[in-house]
């Protein structure tokens, strides 16, 4: 006897067997036993949700005779026999009445013409419907849409239509406005997993717990996807299914190794998280699989820290969840959620597997945070200075040519005194000094909205800004403007403050310097300027400008060394 694939095998045969679709099964069951069948139904949802099931299920109720029915067209129960010739016949896929078409495969007018418009007129041989099963309907060319519609529009009445799809947005409306819509929803693990055990149970299969978790959690929500993976894993184990047994089938990263990685994030240890990253490779585990499973570790402490009832929506095993709990508790809800952002841009850089693995280990510094040490500890250590050398004196410099009228003298033959300061009310030069260039010019003295500025005054002006940012929906920028606090203002100068270990959020900020100035230099009604204090304390100080050189002087000694330094003259 030939071999049935367990997906074939252990396809539900009535609705109670439909797992994971009661509010589909229960429409249609009250609309067989109520006489209010429609004639155009919509399946839609995910793959391996139970899409065709259920319209074999339903054509087999429209049409059951039941067992012990005296008339071949006896009133049908809510529920198939799957014992009358009818049914039988529907689940073997030769009955006259029930018709399945694979719109992949059947794409054309004509196809839809010669299968469906010029028989849809001929009764039903044995049953009191005749019935279209469309799978993939999304596939149909719009000249067959167009040739399906009239029928659609004006069946006979023993006709019914059942469109499966995975993709109804690609439907004309036309089409999805003339049948009864129902949604089939992801199936869930418990769900799944109990499917599991009542398989391996008939089969006779020894399956740990922890396996079929696995197993269902692979799934992501389609029972027949489920039974492949059973059945694969069923081969690999030789029955006996254990949890070693299905991460190695499918390649996923072991629990232990998910855990192990997280302490070593949350303990912001490099040298390990790289060393553990080696390992996993020399293992030969996928990059891109391993970014999956340690966001959805790192999701699960995230749910794990703040929901009050997490088995409800992690849906794992008592011992998975205390390990889980007990972590989580290690870990702040913010630096989970930083983990979980650069996590999800990796598996965006992973796309491209030129660099996947210089990808993966910036990842994991930017995750323990090592990005914001500029160098170890050792190397920090401020270097002696060589002793000085036996002071000689000077060479003697080459004369240098007099500069022509239009050539700007180069900045060491300006004068070494420094320039005097603008003269003020009431200065009179001493004895035998000329009196100042009527040409100098004075610097402004600050406007009295500059003394204004006060710490109180900065930090009501960021409150407002996060409230605009909010109002205008730019969260993501706003995210990551809330890690910053104001903490001081020097001058024209405000300073934000953020936790070392941020190096990303530097990055943004810097890349929104220009637009975030503006802003806030218009709430705080001044021109400002900011900066970023990373080390934890106090702001740094801005460094005193050169003694003695106004910015005109300034100006000419940058000019002359880069007139000098390029061998030309710079305008």
């Amino acid at each position: 006897m030939a071999h049935v694939a367990l997906f074939r095998k252990y396809r539900s045969q009535d609705f109670d067997q439909l797992s994971g679709q009661d509010h589909v099964s229960l429409t249609l069951r009250n609309a067989i036993r109520l006489q209010r069948v429609a004639q155009a139904y919509l399946f839609c949802g995910p793959r391996g949700t139970g899409k065709t099931s259920s319209a074999r299920i339903f054509a087999k109720a429209l049409n059951c005779i039941g067992p012990d029915a005296a008339h071949p067209l006896a009133a049908p129960p809510d529920q198939p026999c799957n014992q009358c010739r009818i049914c039988r016949a529907i689940t073997e896929g030769s009955s006259l009445d029930v018709t399945e078409i694979d719109a992949a495969s059947h794409t054309g007018v004509e196809n839809v013409r010669e299968v469906i418009i010029e028989k849809a007129g001929f009764a039903p041989v044995e049953g009191r419907h005749k019935i279209y099963v469309i799978d993939e309907v999304h596939k149909l060319s719009n000249a067959a849409f167009n040739a399906l519609l009239k029928t659609l529009e004006e069946p006979p009445p023993h006709l019914v239509f059942i469109l499966a799809t995975t993709d109804p947005h690609d439907l004309p409306a036309t089409i999805v406005s003339r049948c009864q819509r129902f949604d089939f929803r992801r199936i869930s693990q418990r769900d799944i997993f109990e499917r599991l055990q009542y398989v391996c149970a008939q089969e006779g299969y020894a399956a740990e717990p922890e396996a079929l978790q696995m197993v269902a959690e692979a799934a992501d929500g389609a029972l027949r996807d489920a039974l492949v993976i059973l059945e694969q894993a069923a081969a690999f184990a030789d029955g006996q299914l254990t949890a070693a047994n299905v991460v190695t089938l499918l390649g996923v990263t072991e629990r232990d190794a998910l855990f192990r990685c997280a302490d070593l994030l949350l303990g912001r240890d490099v040298e390990g998280a790289l060393a553990l990253l080696d390992a996993l490779l020399a293992e030969g585990k996928d990059l891109v699989q391993l970014a999956r499973d340690l966001l959805g570790h790192v999701r699960a402490l995230l749910i794990a820290r703040v929901a009050g009832d997490p088995q409800g929506i992690l849906k794992v095993g008592a011992e998975h969840l205390q390990r889980l709990q007990a972590q989580a508790q290690t870990a702040e809800v913010g630096e989970l959620m930083r983990q979980a952002r650069i996590l999800m841009e990796l598996e965006q850089e992973l796309k491209d597997p030129a660099h996947a693995r210089l990808s993966w280990e910036v990842a994991l510094i930017r995750l323990t945070g090592a990005d914001a040490i500029s160098a170890p500890a050792a190397q920090r250590q401020p270097v002696a200075a060589p002793p000085p050398k036996p002071s000689a004196p000077p060479p003697q410099a080459a004369p240098r040519p007099a500069p022509a009228q239009d050539e700007i003298p180069p900045w060491d033959s300006l004068p070494a005194a420094p320039i005097p300061a603008p003269p003020t009310a009431g200065y009179a030069p001493a004895a035998g000094q000329p009196a100042p260039a009527a040409t100098h010019v004075e610097r402004p003295a600050p406007t009295p909205a500059a003394a204004g500025l006060t710490l109180e005054s900065f930090r009501r002006a960021w409150g407002e800004l996060m409230d605009a940012l909010k109002r205008e929906g730019k969260g993501p920028l706003r995210g990551v403007l809330l890690e910053f606090r104001p903490v001081a203002v020097q001058g024209d100068v405000c300073v934000l403050s953020i936790s070392p270990g941020h190096g990303w959020h530097q990055d943004k900020i810097e890349a929104e310097r220009p637009v975030l100035t503006q802003r806030l230099s218009a709430l705080l009604k001044q021109p400002i300027r900011f900066q970023v204090d990373s080390s934890g304390g106090a702001p740094a100080a801005e460094p005193p400008p050169a003694p003695g050189l106004d910015e005109t002087a300034q100006h000419v000694r940058f000019v002359s060394e880069a007139s000098d330094l390029f061998g030309g003259k710079i305008l």
